[in-house]
C-alpha cells in the first residue's frame, strides 16, 4: 500500500479550456486611493477579474498592483490550448485590456491592466479525480486537493475540503472504537462514494 502511490502512477493533466492573464504594476499607484491591502473582484460578460496590491510599502521592496483576468478559451474546443510561448508582454497586455473593455469591466480595473509592465498568460490544467481516494488496505485516505484539486479562482478548494472532513468524520463515527481495525474500510469507501459526485 503506497509504494507506487495510491493511483499506481500519475495521469497527465487535462487542459480545462480556461485561461488566466496576469499583469503586475511594480511600484503600485494604478489603483484607487485607499485600496492598498484590499482585493476587489469584478464580474463581466465571460470574464472574472481580481485586482489587488501587495508588498511591504518599504523603500527597498515597495508595493505592487496586480490584475488577474480569468476567461474561457473559445479557441480550445479540441482540448488543446492555444500557445503563447513567444508572446511579448505588450501582446498579453493589449489582449487583456481589450478583453476587459469588451466585458464591461470598470476603468479602475482596466487602468491596472494598462499600467502593467509584467504580463503573462497561463492555461489552467486539471487532474482527473478518478484515482482511488482510499488505499486498498484502508490505511490511507485522501481529501481536499489531494483527492480533487480545483482551479484556484473557483473559491471552492477550502470549502470542499471542509465538507470532505465533515463527511469523513461522520462516516468514521459509524465505526465503533473497538471494531476500527475490522470495520474501517467500509466507512472510508462510503466517504469516497458520497463526496466524489459533488467535486467531479
Amino acid at each position: 500500500d503506497g509504494d507506487a502511490g495510491m493511483a499506481g502512477g500519475v495521469t497527465p493533466p487535462t487542459y480545462s479550456g480556461i485561461r488566466v492573464q496576469f499583469g503586475v504594476v511594480p511600484g503600485g499607484g494604478s489603483r484607487p486611493a485607499g485600496s492598498v491591502g484590499e482585493f476587489h473582484q469584478w464580474f463581466g460578460e465571460g470574464v472574472y477579474a481580481l485586482t489587488g496590491s501587495y508588498g511591504t510599502g518599504a523603500a527597498d521592496r515597495g508595493t505592487s498592483d496586480m490584475v488577474a483576468v480569468v476567461f474561457a478559451d473559445g479557441a480550445a474546443t479540441s482540448g488543446t490550448p492555444r500557445e503563447n510561448a513567444n508572446w511579448e508582454a505588450s501582446d498579453v497586455r493589449d489582449d487583456c485590456v481589450a478583453r476587459l473593455r469588451r466585458a464591461g469591466i470598470p476603468q479602475e480595473v482596466v487602468s491596472v491592466a494598462e499600467a502593467s509592465e509584467r504580463c503573462f498568460e497561463l492555461g489552467v490544467y486539471e487532474h482527473s479525480a478518478s484515482a482511488p481516494w482510499v488505499s486498498k488496505g484502508g490505511r490511507a485516505v485522501l481529501l481536499g486537493d489531494a483527492a480533487h484539486a480545483m482551479a484556484p479562482f473557483l473559491g471552492q478548494g477550502a470549502n470542499q475540503a471542509i465538507q470532505d472532513g465533515y463527511c469523513l468524520a461522520n462516516r468514521l463515527a459509524s465505526a465503533h472504537a473497538g471494531e476500527l481495525s475490522s470495520k474501517l474500510l467500509s466507512p472510508l469507501q462510503s466517504y469516497a462514494l458520497l463526496r466524489r459526485a459533488p467535486v467531479t
